[in-house]
C-alpha cells in the first residue's frame, strides 16, 4: 500500500530524478522531519534510494530505484483514470477550470 505522501514523493522523484532531500521537501510541501517519516516505506521497499554525500552527511540526494520507477509508472496510470473518474461528473471546460484553480493554489502553497 502507497500512502498519498508516497505517492506525492515517488510522482516528484518521477518527474525529476535524482533531487536533493530539501528540493523534493519544498516540491512536496512537506517540513524535513515528515519527509523523512514519509520516505521509509518507500526506501525500505527498495523503491528510494537515499544518497548521502561524503562531504557533508547533512546532504542527501533522493532518486528512484528501478523498481521505484516501475512502481511510480503504474501508479500514475491508475492515477489518471481515477481523476477521470472523479471529474466525469463535469463538462470538460468545467473540469479544465477546476484542475487550472488547483494548480493555482498548490502553486501558491509549494514551500510554506
Amino acid at each position: 500500500k502507497i500512502t498519498t505522501g508516497q505517492f506525492a514523493v515517488l510522482s516528484t522523484l518521477w518527474e525529476h530524478p535524482g533531487m536533493a532531500q530539501t528540493e523534493l521537501a519544498q516540491m512536496t510541501s512537506m517540513d524535513m522531519p515528515t519527509l523523512n517519516g514519509v520516505l521509509k516505506r518507500p526506501v525500505a521497499r527498495g523503491l528510494v534510494d537515499v544518497l548521502v554525500s561524503p562531504d557533508d552527511k547533512r546532504f542527501r540526494v533522493i532518486s528512484l530505484t528501478d523498481s521505484g520507477r516501475e512502481t511510480t509508472n503504474i501508479l500514475r496510470s491508475q492515477g489518471h483514470m481515477v481523476s477521470e473518474k472523479v471529474l466525469e461528473p463535469l463538462s470538460p471546460g468545467e473540469a479544465t477550470q477546476l484542475l487550472t484553480l488547483l494548480d493555482r493554489l498548490i502553486q501558491a502553497h509549494r514551500g510554506r
